[in-house]
């Protein structure tokens, strides 16, 4: 008797980028270094960080890989663009980290990482995200096999160069920063604008 084929069909899933794009020469990295970090804040206390001059070849490459994410992966259509919002620069002192959130009022949110760090980041699937089991009833396992109908996080070990890209809804947060230098990386918003949806459900933003 032929051994039965089982196919599994990985469902509704949630998208994350991961791509290297190379590290800021040490030109770059002296001028964030250089930068004032007030307490509790992020550089210059600037939200618009990516429209600097210096970063305007990061920019750039950023903005290939959110057309592939938004266009490509997600086929959304090319009439509707997706604009920054806001972008900022992290810096974590040794021991710091930060608590799980998500970005608020916005579609697309991402991250770029300036050196290698030993901290994770961990996506974490919400209490909403039914994949498998409800939360009000989760059967124990084996803890054997991880994959993406067992797991509830993800984590990255960032390198240099290295850029994630989510959905903003996303829960995620930072471990605390276990080296004993600083820890820098630049965070971005993005929002669509141009016709969503058609006819009655039709918006133009």
């Amino acid at each position: 008797m032929a051994e039965i084929e089982h196919e599994v069909i990985p469902l509704f899933s949630t998208p994350l980028l991961h791509v290297n794009i190379g590290a800021l020469d040490p030109i770059k990295m002296a001028w964030v270094n250089s930068l004032k970090y007030p307490d509790l804040a992020v550089a210059d206390n600037d939200f618009n960080f990516l429209d600097k001059p210096q970063l305007k070849e990061l920019k750039q490459k950023i903005n290939k890989h959110l057309d592939y994410f938004v266009y490509e992966l997600l086929d959304v259509n090319k009439n509707i663009t997706f604009n920054f919002q806001s972008s900022w620069l992290n810096r974590m002192d040794p021991g710091e980290h930060i608590s799980t959130h998500s970005h608020k009022n916005s579609l697309v949110s991402g991250v770029y990482y300036m050196q290698d760090t030993n901290s994770a980041i961990n996506f974490l699937k919400g209490s909403q995200h039914l994949n498998t089991w409800p939360t009000t009833v989760e059967p124990a396992t084996n803890d054997k096999i991880h994959n993406q109908y067992t797991i509830d996080h993800f984590s990255v070990y960032p390198k240099a160069g290295d850029l994630l890209i989510f959905p903003s809804h996303l829960e995620h947060n930072v471990e605390r920063n276990i080296d004993n230098n600083y820890r820098y990386s630049l965070a971005f918003n993005l929002f669509a604008s141009g016709t969503i949806g058609t006819d009655s459900i039709g918006l133009t933003i």
